[in-house]
């Protein structure tokens, strides 16, 4: 016994060497606080949501990542905010109180029910909600009319559940993962073991279970990979799966690249507890037990614009499709300089045609034609489809 404690002493040493090494490809820009434990966050690319132990909700507003600026504190449930999702300009909640809510801005429009214990996780898809709770049971509710359906009751509690496309896939605390499309169970795989969180990135379903990762195939319904991750004292917790790298919480918040071929795991530190969740949004959102929300850049997650990308956006020309009435905030402006595109959606319909006037004034647009490069290749697409 002495003997194995000795060597999970030298496993934790090497992993807070290697977190050492890897925080300075991925500093964490701001550690947001809290009341008590964080579980939940979400971002529409203008305002961040999270919430925790205690049932209240704060909310940023995040031009500058390095920067937020508060809004306002919402009493929003009697019991922990487990998940939280922005929906059409909309914030859903669900909670350990067994209820989901609804609100725009801080006006509560409609609290759901039909659950008898803690709701877990929610997800969203063409008018369509899904939820999964600790009384087993999977609902998906029309929110047309606000009735809801039970699809399926497990033994075991369900804790987690996304959705790509028209699919919502759960996990359970019995090891199943299982897909559905609306209604209909498309299929169920067993993964041996308990799973706690879900991220899709098709065709593959990621599950963090106790001491690590399983991958499956959504198309062969089969599990292709299995990623067991050192040395860790907690239990793998939620997760997010984007582009070729997998952000899961635990001890630390674990970055594992190349995950389906060679995968490297990188432990990040930042926080003095244990993380709850990860959400990758732009940036990476780290939920921890510290009672503080991190805000982190991971540089290897987005991808790299070569030299022939950033002179072929000096082609494109940015055309204001809508009148805007108000003047910019000035953090949309400092925003344009970093992260163009986003800059642009978010002043869409508001602000935009003064936005661009502004720029113009300032050189950053020149006869219609943006001189900064968009932040990643995808966003040549986004230019073309939002604002030609």
């Amino acid at each position: 016994m002495e003997v194995l404690f000795k060597v999970r002493r030298i496993e934790r040493e090497t992993i807070k060497r290697i977190s050492g090494t890897s925080e300075k490809r991925a500093s964490l820009l701001r550690r947001l606080p809290y009341n008590s434990f964080v579980f939940s966050a979400a971002f529409d690319g203008l305002r961040l949501a999270y919430g925790g132990r205690g049932g209240k909700i704060e909310v940023y507003e995040v031009f500058d990542p390095e920067d937020p600026e508060k809004m306002y504190t919402i009493n929003a449930h009697s019991g922990s905010v487990m998940d939280l999702l922005r929906v059409e300009g909309k914030l859903f909640s669900c909670s350990r109180d067994a209820t989901i809510r609804i609100r725009d801005g801080k006006e509560l429009v409609r609290t759901l029910k039909g659950h008898e214990q803690c709701v877990r996780s929610i997800a969203y898809r063409d008018g369509n909600l899904m939820s999964v709770s600790m009384d087993g049971k999977i609902l998906l509710r029309d929110l047309s009319t606000y009735k809801y359906k039970e699809l399926k009751k497990h033994d075991k509690r369900v804790v987690h559940v996304r959705n790509y496309e028209d699919v919502f896939v759960c996990v359970s605390i019995d090891g199943y993962v299982r897909a559905f499309e609306k209604d209909k169970e498309l299929f169920e795989v067993r993964i041996g073991t308990t799973g706690y969180g879900v991220s899709i990135n098709r065709p593959y379903v990621a599950v963090s279970n106790l001491r690590g990762v399983t991958i499956v195939n959504a198309e062969t319904h089969e599990i292709v990979k299995r990623i067991d991750i050192p040395a860790t004292d907690t239990y793998i917790r939620r997760l997010s799966y984007v582009r070729d790298a997998i952000g899961v919480g635990g001890e630390f918040l674990y970055i594992i690249d190349d995950p389906l071929n060679n995968p490297i795991i990188s432990p990040l530190s930042g926080h003095k507890h244990r993380i709850y969740n990860v959400v990758f949004e732009d940036f990476v959102f780290t939920c921890s037990l510290d009672r503080t929300l991190g805000i982190r850049k991971v540089e290897r997650l987005l991808q790299t614009i070569t030299e022939s990308e950033r002179e072929s956006v000096k082609t494109l020309a940015f055309r204001c499709s809508d009148p805007g009435h108000e003047d910019p905030p000035e953090r949309l402006v400092r925003m344009y300089k970093k992260r163009p595109v986003k800059a642009l959606k978010i002043a869409c319909g508001k602000y935009l045609k003064k936005l661009v006037e502004r720029l113009e004034k300032e050189g950053l647009i020149v006869d219609g034609v943006s001189q900064v490069p968009p932040e990643d290749p995808e966003s040549l697409e986004e230019i073309e489809r939002v604002f030609l």
